[in-house]
This record gives C-alpha cells, structure tokens and sequence, in this order.
C-alpha cells in the first residue's frame, strides 16, 4: 500500500514557511549560532551555565498569537506547543483537506521538560499554585492534544519517544493505523523540539556528544574532523494518506512513502550497533516492506550527526549497500533535532525527489571515506526512490523508504 504526503509545515531557524525553508537549505545556509546563556537558578541546576562550555545551538523562533486567538489559551502554551500548533495549521492547511476524520501522531522528546523544570523553580521559590493549563504542558501528550483540539481533527491523537527515531516510530504506526481503519482519511505526522534549555546542554556536554567548534563549522557530519553534534530546534509536520485517496480529492502530492524499517540492539544505551547489524536489518526491513530492491535506491538522507563513532559507522554501511549513491546529512544546517530530526529530515528527502535537487553537506572537507557521492554545494540528482535512515539512543535503528511522484496510482 502506498501512502501520500500531501500537507507540510515546518519552523525553524531556516524559515517558517516550506518554501523558504527549502530554499534556504539548497543554498547551503545555515542558522547555528552562539548562544548566551542567560541566568540560571543554582538551586535547580547547580552550576549548570558555569559548567556548560558549549556556545552553539540552533535556535527556532517562537510562533506569535493574537490575542483573539485560541480564546486567549496560547498565554499559558510553552514554546513547543506553540511551535506544535503553529506547524500543525500549516501542514492541514496546505494539504486542502476538508475531512476531520484525522489522526495526530505528535510528540516532543524533551519540549515538556522547559515548562517543567519553569513550575519546579517556581515551586522551589515558594509558589504554592500554578494554572492547570501551564501544568499541562509538561506532558508529552500536550502537543497532539492542542493540535487536534484547534484543528476539531476527530481521529486518534497519540504521542511517543523512540528518541531521534520518533518520527518513524509514528509514520510506521500511523501507515498501520490508516491499513486498519479504512474510515481514517489521514493521518499527521510532527514533532516539536526546544532544546534551547540549560540542563538539555548540560546532559549531552556530560555525554561527550556535543561539538566544541565554532558556530561556523560547529557540526561537521561526514568529515574527518567531526567532533560532535550541535543541538537544533525545529518544529515540523506533514499529512500523510492512502494515495488512492488523495488522487480521488485530487490532492497535491509532494511524494510518496512506500514502506519503514525498524529494529533494536539495545547494546549502549547512547552509542550505535558497533557491527552495523541493527542499522542494516532496519534498511532491509524497509526495503521489503516497499517491495524495493536496494539497486533501485539513488538517494540517502543520512543520520549523520557529526558524531566520531556513528558518521562512520553509517558511511561505511551506506557505501556497501549502496555504492556509488548520492548521500547528504542535513544537520550541518539545522543541528540535532532530536525527535524531530526524522520528521524534518523526511520532509527534506521528499522535496529533493520532488524537485531533483539535493542540499549540500556542509562543512565537508574530508570525508571519512571514499565510494559515496557527497555533494558539497546544491547539486542536480536523478532519483525515483530514496531512504531516510534515523539511528537513535537505545540502540533504536529505523528507515523510511520515499519515492518520487509521477502520477501513478499503482
């Protein structure tokens, strides 16, 4: 069964709009930063500004509501279900959808953490009440509640944690979802992440995972001087239907899903399947699942997130399954998104097959390998299928296979 993707929306440093976006990603830009801290409660996170030695991030602008709007509620939203509701209007919108028999598959990884570690501080300081509504936000269910409840969507609402491979987790179980419930029109698939939080630093510095480069080539996937990733924020979504159902409505459509992949090691809890074994039975899970063989694969969105172990790793497992491919890594760009990072890297590899075009990888000067085609500027592709690889904590291995649309209905 194939599946269409018919709406997107996305926020993030790069532009709050798919075509901005987009076209800010083709052109190599990029919107990490230093970043200043500001002060922190040593009472809650002792020493964690003066502890924290990393100066870049990714940082997303805050969506900005009317007062009228949302009856006023969007007062006590935190950023990530402001973000959230931002990019869920904007994916239905611009899917054309009339049906509300919908689903929300939405989550945040680590969003609800600021509004917590917001109500414990407060708490500490002797405050003996907060709103109910502001409470709220510290769940992970918060963003998928909020987006179906002001888009009136009359599907199931469900939010998850696969880590950096949440968005496949979710497009995996929502492709399930809409085969079992022939009267579920569609399904969205999103995720919010702010990362731009002390204690979220302090937690991967302590994990020795993050970059001590400069903002200017802070995250450098690919290249042999990679030294860790650069955490990003980023909010994104995208409406995802039976293709046979959005040709009947006659629905715009960016691309095609065709099958996911995942697996499980479960080895380290941070660091990835040493043997390749995981990541590669994710791949070929997917490619059956597509009915695809790996020959036919021209096009790799990697998971690269300038890690010393995991970039190579994938490198070396991509270049024996797919030698000779086009592979790019996105994070260059946009950072780390955490569980949004398999959203918006999976909205990314379906506009490179819509429009033949692939974004750079920047900041690569040496590669860690040879055998694979790894553009450095925007670059013209010849692609009909493509992967998405997401490898995450837990030993979490996931792979979504996409395909370009050319009208066909079989």
């Amino acid at each position: 069964m194939k599946f269409a993707i018919t709406g997107i929306g996305i926020l993030n440093g790069l532009g709050d709009t798919l075509d901005e976006n987009w076209s800010n990603l083709l052109a190599g830009k990029s919107s990490i930063e230093d970043v200043t801290w500001p002060d922190d409660d040593p009472n809650v996170l002792p020493a964690t500004c003066n502890g924290l030695h990393i100066n870049t991030c990714f940082k997303s602008p805050t969506p900005e509501f009317t007062r009228d709007q949302f009856d006023n509620e969007h007062k006590h939203w935190a950023r990530s279900t402001k973000m959230t509701v931002y990019t869920a209007i904007q994916a239905y919108k611009d899917s054309g959808l009339e049906s509300k028999n919908v689903g929300v598959f939405f989550t945040t990884t680590i969003g609800q953490m600021e509004a917590n570690n917001k109500i414990l501080k407060a708490l500490d300081k002797g405050r003996d009440k907060y709103s109910p509504k502001q409470i709220l936000n510290g769940t992970t269910s918060y963003c998928s509640d909020q987006a179906q409840k002001y888009l009136n969507l009359q599907g199931p609402a469900v939010s998850m944690n696969g880590a950096c491979a949440t968005g496949t987790y979710l497009l995996d179980y929502g492709m399930k979802t809409l085969m079992t419930d022939p009267d579920l029109d569609a399904v969205m698939i999103g995720a919010s992440e702010t990362c731009f939080q002390p204690f979220i630093f302090y937690f991967f510095q302590n994990l020795n995972a993050l970059s001590k480069l400069p903002a200017a080539d802070a995250c450098r996937p690919f290249d042999r001087n990679r030294s860790g990733f650069v955490l990003g924020e980023a909010s994104c979504a995208y409406i995802l239907e039976p293709l046979e159902k959005a040709v009947a409505r006659g629905a715009r459509i960016y691309g095609l899903v065709l099958g996911t992949g995942i697996s499980g090691s479960g080895v380290y809890d941070t660091e990835p399947d040493p043997t390749g074994h995981t990541q590669r039975l994710a791949v070929q899970k997917a490619l059956r699942a597509a009915r695809i063989d790996p020959e036919d694969i021209d096009y790799i969105n990697a998971h690269a997130t300038g890690t010393p172990v995991g970039d190579e790793l994938e490198y070396d497992l991509m270049n024996d399954m797919f030698h000779g491919k086009v592979m790019v890594s996105n994070k260059g760009q946009i950072g780390h998104t955490l569980g949004a990072a398999s959203v918006i890297e999976l909205i990314y590899t379906v506009m490179a097959l819509k429009d033949q075009k692939t974004p750079p990888n920047v900041n690569l000067t040496d590669p860690v390998g040879t055998g694979m085609q790894l553009p450095t500027v925007e670059t013209k592709i010849y692609a009909k299928y493509a992967i998405k690889n997401s490898f995450a904590f837990g030993g979490r291995a996931s792979c979504a296979v996409l395909a370009k649309y050319d009208g066909e209905t079989e």
